[in-house]
């Protein structure tokens, strides 16, 4: 709200005193919070020394890309799981980092946390996109496996440390839909959180004919129901392919970070978009756009991860050159709009 209109709502609030005597606290207070702005979409800022993780070193099981990162803050420690392949495998593979700060990550590890299943399996020709919460003591992973025919599924595997995972044994946990569905060839690149007892899904649909984000919901991670598309394409502007969500519910409202590119593919940026139910969304427009000619992300800039700690959002991004994917930082504040300017006119 602007200082002109602001003023004049104060004005227009003090005649009513002048004319009523008092109002309730609890109205005012209402109105306060009908004024609130939960998150600042946009207003992103890109880190200087981006990029924060690298592809690895010649012969590193990650030496070709690193991209898509799902991050946590577990007590102090940043936490990231990413995928990435190397020259002589091109089958995708999940690593393991972690930071003190967000900027700086160390690679756990020489080897992958999670690689794909044998021969003939469903994920047999890749695991990639990983999204991850500790649920009590639990670290919990939900990931996109691909077969030999190219087809995405959703898996689930569980740890206690983050490291050593161990496959659900009936992946998988989300199949595509039936044939001619929306999501008949592909489901993947998920965002999975716990609204309550309610594990919330949304991800990336795909069928011969286009794709769209969709919705699901389930009581323990495992089984899940479906509710069909809520962010779909072809709109012609910069999310004519949308992909990759990212939600984060703050008591009140959803907010989406997703992934979306244009009619021609040549731009693929990260938008914005809310929703009070997690289904019907409003979206807002694109918020990290790609990087300028010569930038490492001038590629794209996609697959992301959002955190909210403090006042302040902190996205990881995938940057894209032409011939690497590697992951960037940016952040943006956060703030909840102060009320406490309404209470001298309660106490008038």
């Amino acid at each position: 709200m602007n200082k002109s209109r602001l003023f004049s709502l104060f004005a227009r609030m003090f005649g009513v005193f002048l004319v009523l005597g008092s109002i309730g606290m609890g109205t005012l207070s209402a109105h306060a919070r009908s004024l609130e702005t939960p998150f600042i979409p946009g207003a992103w800022i890109k880190l200087a020394g981006n990029p924060v993780v690298t592809n690895g070193v010649s012969g590193a099981w990650d030496d070709k890309q690193v991209y898509s990162p799902g991050v946590i803050l577990d007590g102090t420690t940043y936490k990231m799981w990413y995928a990435g392949w190397s020259t002589a495998s091109t089958s995708m593979k999940i690593g393991y980092a972690t930071s003190p700060d967000g900027v700086v990550w160390t690679k756990q590890g020489s080897a992958p946390v999670l690689t794909p299943g044998a021969t003939g399996s469903w994920d047999a020709n890749g695991v990639s996109y990983p999204t991850v919460m500790k649920d009590g003591a639990t670290y919990k992973l939900w990931y996109t496996g691909f077969d030999s025919y190219g087809i995405g599924r959703v898996g689930y595997a569980t740890s206690t440390d983050g490291i050593v995972w161990t496959k659900y044994s009936s992946n998988p946990v989300t199949d595509v839909g039936a044939t001619g569905s929306w999501d008949s060839t592909y489901v993947g690149m998920t965002s999975v959180i716990k609204v309550g007892t309610v594990y919330k899904l949304w991800y990336r649909g795909g069928s011969a004919t286009g794709g769209a984000i969709g919705y699901a919901t389930s009581p323990d991670g495992l089984a899940w129901t479906k509710y069909g598309a809520v962010i779909t394409g072809g709109s012609g502007g910069w999310d004519t392919t949308p992909y990759h969500p990212e939600v984060i519910f703050d008591g009140g409202q959803y907010h989406m970070w997703y992934s979306g590119c244009n009619q021609a593919e040549d731009l693929c940026q990260v938008g914005y978009a809310t929703s009070s139910d997690g289904t019907q969304w409003t979206r807002k427009g694109m918020v990290l756009p790609q990087g300028t000619a010569g930038a490492w992300d001038n590629g794209s800039a996609d697959h992301a991860a959002v955190l909210q700690v403090g006042s302040t959002l902190k996205m990881w991004y995938s940057g894209f050159n032409g011939s690497l994917y590697r992951i960037g930082y940016a952040s943006t504040n956060a703030t909840l709009m102060d009320h406490i300017i309404f209470l001298p006119l309660v106490r008038r």
